[in-house]
């Protein structure tokens, strides 16, 4: 494709200025080239260039730098990167920098979803996808989340700490029970913090779809009560957009269950312990 639907010109911009390894750049310094006054903007284009591949993270902690990746930029989008694409793997990389956003906020600013708002280190979302099986049966459809937010977290007592959040997502045509239960499969495994089905429902009335489509849209819809209730009961989140792109909005329809310790307990935990001395 030739002329995508989205304006690319700042992911064009950004993969210029960008170094190769091992040489690396921040955001404030991306920021200051570019001439932006919202570094939001910056974070969102270089996540999505990272999970195209584009560009790769670089230092230790991730989410910091950036390095020039494996692919081109202009290569990957003749290759279809479409605002409204027909198979599930293409939508991963047009969700990474939504969810960064997501869970950026999710942790560090509404304190209705966590009781301690601890400094935020860092945001780093990847496409952990398995497609395929292989020949020692390794990878499967519940062995790995689509995609997989890691988030940096330092605490007064605990210090460093990490939270993962782990995402199956479903675009309108596969949305059904089958997306929960993959989502709880990252759950009984222990192998998230949370763990959520995020589904792509697009606006019915839109004229991108044709009549077939559109059904499939209304069977989607009409399917979201019953996730809701069954993920409230497993523990899971769901999360429904109805755009993809760096300015789609997740709406959170249930909120998902802790599955690992809470580190804000333990910190508090320790600063009682370390003031009763």
């Amino acid at each position: 494709m030739d002329n995508p639907a989205f304006d690319f010109q700042i992911h064009h911009d950004i993969a210029a200025l960008v170094p190769l390894g091992p040489e690396r750049i921040g955001y404030a310094e991306l920021q200051e080239k570019l001439g932006l006054g919202q570094r939001g903007r910056v974070k969102r284009a270089v996540s999505t260039l990272v999970a195209l591949e584009v560009l790769a993270w670089a230092g230790v902690r991730q989410g910091r730098a950036v390095t020039q990746g494996s692919r081109d930029l202009d290569d990957v989008l003749k290759t279809g990167l479409l605002p409204m694409p027909d198979r599930e793997t293409a939508t991963y990389p047009l969700l990474t920098a939504v969810v960064d956003e997501f869970i950026t906020l999710w942790h560090g600013t509404d304190k209705k979803y966590v009781e301690v708002n601890p400094r935020i280190e860092g945001v780093s979302v990847h496409i952990t996808a398995s497609t395929s099986t292989g020949r020692t049966g390794a990878a499967g459809t519940h062995t790995r989340p689509d995609l997989t937010a890691v988030v940096d977290l330092q605490y007064d007592h605990l210090g460093p700490w990490n939270e993962l959040h782990a995402f199956e997502v479903k675009p309108y045509w596969a949305v059904d029970r089958s997306g929960l239960f993959e989502a709880a499969a990252q759950a009984a495994l222990r192998r998230c913090t949370y763990s959520w089905l995020l589904a792509w429902i697009p606006d019915p009335a839109s004229s991108h779809f044709t009549n077939p489509q559109k059904q499939l849209i209304l069977r989607a819809l009409d399917a979201i009560p019953s996730l809701r209730s069954e993920a409230t009961e497993l523990g899971l989140g769901l999360l429904t957009t109805q755009t993809l792109g760096e300015d789609a909005l997740l709406m959170q329809e249930v909120k998902p269950r802790r599955q690992a310790l809470d580190p804000g307990a333990a910190d508090a935990l320790l600063g009682t312990l370390n003031y009763s001395r």
